[in-house]
């Protein structure tokens, strides 16, 4: 009896070449997977370079194939708008393993998602690169690091990209409920400063004009001050952290739809005295919290809003009109109480505001900072001073 025959295997359709090259354009190397951040160029552990990519077909390259049609697949086997750049986990995934979940329409979405994105970022010119400083407590055991996949979208939706493949991240040593210990407020600044002094300013005084973009969340006194380091020495966008609505720490496209944020302050009838800064813009700080830290020797000078709320600060044109106010207003007390007159500071406000507040004062011309803060339910006690 003859040998039995395997019968040949039919080649599977393939994208051509000049097809191949022009998905690797559109795609800028990168897995069109949603969620996946890999370039397909070579590998990390050894980083030598060299195609990892496949390609896929979103209509199947065969009519047998995954999402193959017996009449569109050898028409679109070659069609740029067909094929997408996958790594290899992600072509099996959506070719072997799961094609049930994988569908059409939901590849084309993928692929038109990472195309635009990769577009959006092209598009941004050489000079907007920023520097990102992210600055925050721990809480609990869960350390304040924001990674890229956080800070990246931000500047994005604010037209810059990241100057480099790696942020500052400063962490404060305690968390947020350690600020009753003895030595809190003493440690954490010299963390502050001793972090920015021998890594921030000298990497960014090697530059010429460099702009950061800050993602900060502490203590209120502690964001003063970072603001403060930060003032006139550097262009700075400031970033807030938004639950209402939802979306991290990109600003949220309300559409004009908001109120926009409208400070008043109220100037005391005797400036004789100690003057205190109230900021209530977050929550209500009432005179005798104030005058339980300062006595009834201080002419308190309130800020408000009509309806205080951590949610306040909603787009940059609200931090625009906080820091002009708070201009405005430090220039008024001066005048009213002398330029080396103490400004005691009792703060209830975004961390974005915070940070603003501190990026306004200047350094020679402004009076010292006295800074308080008060743990929920607690007296305001005394933090430290920036003279």
């Amino acid at each position: 009896m003859p040998p039995t025959r395997k019968p040949k295997a039919v080649a599977k359709a393939k994208a051509n070449p000049k097809t191949k090259l022009l998905q690797y354009a559109l795609s800028a190397g990168y897995c069109q997977f949603e969620g996946c951040p890999k370039r397909v160029l070579g590998d990390d552990a050894t980083e030598r370079v060299f195609n990892t990519g496949q390609v896929a077909h979103n209509v199947g390259a065969s009519a047998d194939g995954p999402r193959g049609d017996a009449e569109r697949s050898a028409e679109l086997v070659d069609d740029v708008e067909n094929v997408m750049l996958l790594c290899y986990e992600h072509h099996r995934l959506v070719d072997e393993e799961d094609p049930a979940s994988y569908p059409e329409e939901r590849l084309r979405a993928m692929k038109r998602a990472q195309e635009e994105r990769v577009a959006l970022i092209g598009g941004i010119a050489p000079d907007k690169k920023s520097h990102v400083l992210v600055y925050g407590s721990s809480v609990g055991s869960h350390p304040a690091v924001l990674g890229r996949e956080t800070t990246d979208p931000a500047l994005l939706s604010r037209g810059r990209y990241p100057a480099a493949k790696e942020s500052f991240q400063i962490q404060t040593k305690g968390d947020l409920k350690s600020e009753c210990s003895p030595h809190f407020w003493e440690s954490e600044r010299a963390n502050l400063l001793e972090h920015y002094q021998t890594i921030v300013r000298p990497s960014l005084s090697r530059q010429s004009d460099p702009h950061v973009s800050v993602f900060a969340f502490a203590a209120q006194p502690l964001l003063v001050l970072l603001g403060s380091l930060l003032s006139d020495k550097f262009r700075v966008d400031v970033f807030q952290r938004h639950r209402v609505p939802d979306s991290g720490w990109t600003w949220p496209d309300l559409d004009g739809k908001y109120a926009p944020l409208a400070p008043t302050y109220e100037r005391p009838t005797d400036t004789t005295k100690r003057p205190a800064l109230v900021i209530s813009l977050s929550a209500t700080i009432t005179d005798d919290r104030v005058k339980r830290a300062l006595s009834d020797d201080c002419s308190i000078w309130h800020v408000r809003i009509p309806e205080p709320n951590h949610h306040c600060i909603k787009s940059p044109a609200d931090l625009v009109v906080w820091r002009a106010f708070v201009q405005r207003l430090l220039n008024e007390i001066k005048a009213a109480h002398g330029h080396g007159t103490p400004l005691h500071i009792f703060p209830a406000m975004p961390n974005s505001a915070a940070v603003e507040l501190g990026l306004v004062r200047q350094e020679k011309a402004e009076m010292p900072f006295h800074l308080y803060d008060a743990l929920p339910g607690q007296d305001f006690t005394h933090a430290f001073n920036i003279e």
